[in-house]
């Protein structure tokens, strides 16, 4: 457990940390591809079998009237794997799923990472040993959100016997966590709110932006509106970084009513409400249904390696005879996430002569490495433990790919032969921004500045013509086209232009056949609609 130097030897503090929901489909995919090999060692096929088993039993306890309002399709989930199926074919929208799912992820992902330490080092005690150094020191595991469930497994489960008892516990609790929160959202987004908000995130992260003055913006703007209609703060995560959350519609609302500014606001995928205070009755509806479905969580008593409160950033006090249940319900429903306060607690708490290791169990892997950033520490890392390792089963990770046609539309560049004349003779393609834009004497010339309205400079790279576009190619209306993203118009014709380059002709060969090819776009942003 320790690591030999000259000097001195180095104490190895292994500190899982467990994202919550609202990381992007593209990293859940990369996680059920690893977590899917997990599951098919004995211990990781056990854990996912009782918790199918689990899953189908909470199922026949909802009435019809709730199966109806939370739009799940038992009948999907005829099998174990079906549980690990890719958000290609499950809706995580559903908070029932995107809570179940996650948890599993995690409880998947940690099993098999504490059994190939224990193949390794030989321990008889993996899931005491590989947290020895951490226990000594009580710094603690950490969850996000509804990571913490992961966590308070982790913390109370001493061998494998309790991990598995534990895991098929805490997996019923997320199951009817993400059942209320469900129904909730539906009674939220009424009808006459019409069908643009149905599948809108619930959440956006507010990066780069003062949280002092974020928090009395929202004050202000839930001044004279009715609760239903009012914005949270659900997460703080460092100074300049916050979540908020709220209705889309209330969302939307309140981004629109912003004056210019130069943080970045980007959506969550979180689709319903969690941390927030309103959401009382909803947690009181949990532990109902915790009694009645007699679900047995592990005690606060259990816990043997500090468990971290998202609350306060302490280790929760075991002495206080607090339920478990309701810390994590606190936790997941009705307090919102101060994520700094986690950080700035942990890096207390690590010694100095250590090496501190942040093991990310996903299934993203930015909320590790705020965290280690953060705490500005030369002794910590990240090691990130949900994605694939070399040499494991990985399927279509380890496929080769042919890159066989391109295509480019840059500033100075609209076509390949102009990238390659840029390349080769270093031209520099930065320009006074052209009128066609906007007339930049109203920006910077002498009265702008008592305007409001001032930029310091004049320059900025442009690509030609970014209005042009082929609507009757690509079968698109005119109307339709003037309402599109001019990214995405551009995109389009770049697109066509690679597939073109390559000789493609859909299904002419065998290694033309459509389910096999593929475009790799690299684009700026997606925030046309937003500003």
């Amino acid at each position: 457990m320790a690591t030999t130097g000259a000097a001195a030897t180095l104490l190895t503090l292994n500190i899982p940390i467990f994202e919550g929901q609202g990381t992007s489909t593209t990293k859940y995919n990369v996680a059920f591809r690893q977590v899917s090999a997990d599951a098919r060692g004995a211990s990781g096929s056990l854990l996912l079998k009782s918790c199918h088993e689990a899953f189908l039993e909470e199922c026949t306890s909802l009435t019809s009237d709730e199966i109806l309002g939370l739009g799940l399709d038992v009948a999907a989930f005829t099998t174990p794997e079906s549980l690990l199926s890719s958000t290609e074919v499950r809706n995580f929208e559903n908070a029932v799923i995107a809570g179940t799912t996650v948890f599993l992820i995690h409880a998947l992902r940690y099993l098999a990472h504490v059994e190939s330490f224990a193949s390794s080092s030989g321990s008889t005690n993996p899931f005491t040993d590989i947290l020895h150094g951490n226990i000594q020191h009580r710094v603690g595991i950490a969850g996000f959100s509804s990571g913490v469930l992961a966590a308070s497994l982790v913390a109370t489960s001493r061998n494998r016997t309790s991990f598995l008892s534990h895991a098929v516990e805490i997996y019923r609790l997320a199951f009817w966590i993400g059942v209320r929160v469900q129904l909730f959202r539906v009674g939220q987004l009424r009808p006459e709110l019409g069908l643009k908000w149905q599948n809108e995130p619930w959440s956006r992260v507010f990066m780069d932006i003062d949280a002092v003055d974020l928090s009395a913006r929202v004050s202000e703007f839930n001044a004279d509106r009715h609760s239903n209609d009012a914005l949270a703060i659900t997460a703080v995560i460092n100074d300049s970084t916050v979540t908020i959350s709220a209705r889309p519609d209330s969302l939307a609302s309140f981004v629109q009513s912003l004056p210019e500014h130069d943080f970045r606001i980007q959506k969550s995928d979180v689709y319903t409400l969690y941390h927030c205070a309103s959401l009382a009755p909803v947690k009181a509806q949990i532990l109902q249904d915790v009694a009645r479905r007699d679900i047995q969580l592990p005690s606060q008593s259990q816990i043997f390696v500090p468990l971290r409160s998202t609350i306060n950033g302490e280790p929760i006090d075991v002495s206080t005879g607090v339920r478990l249940v309701d810390s994590l319900l606190d936790m997941i429903i009705t307090e919102p996430v101060n994520w700094d306060k986690v950080t700035l607690s942990i890096a207390k708490a690590i010694p100095s002569q250590s090496d501190a290791r942040l093991l990310n169990f996903g299934p993203g892997s930015g909320l590790c490495r705020l965290m280690s950033k953060g705490m500005s520490k030369d002794n910590v890392s990240v090691v990130d433990e949900i994605s694939p390792a070399a040499g494991s089963d990985a399927g279509s990770l380890n496929e080769p790919v042919a890159i066989v046609g391109m295509a480019v539309n840059m500033p100075g560049a609209p076509n390949l032969a102009k990238l390659w004349e840029v390349l080769e003779q270093g031209i520099n393609t930065v320009c006074e921004v052209p009128s066609s834009r906007f007339d930049i004497s109203q920006f910077n010339g002498p009265d702008a500045l008592s305007k409001g309205r001032f930029m310091k400079t004049r320059t900025g790279n442009f690509i030609d013509d970014p209005s042009l576009f082929d609507n009757k190619f690509f079968r698109i209306s005119p109307r339709e086209a003037k309402s599109m993203d001019p990214q995405q118009r551009i995109l389009l014709h770049a697109a066509q232009e690679a597939l073109d380059d390559a000789g493609y002709v859909p299904n002419a060969t065998p290694s033309f056949q459509q389910d096999s090819f593929a475009c790799y776009v690299g684009a700026a942003g997606g925030d046309w609609v937003d500003n």
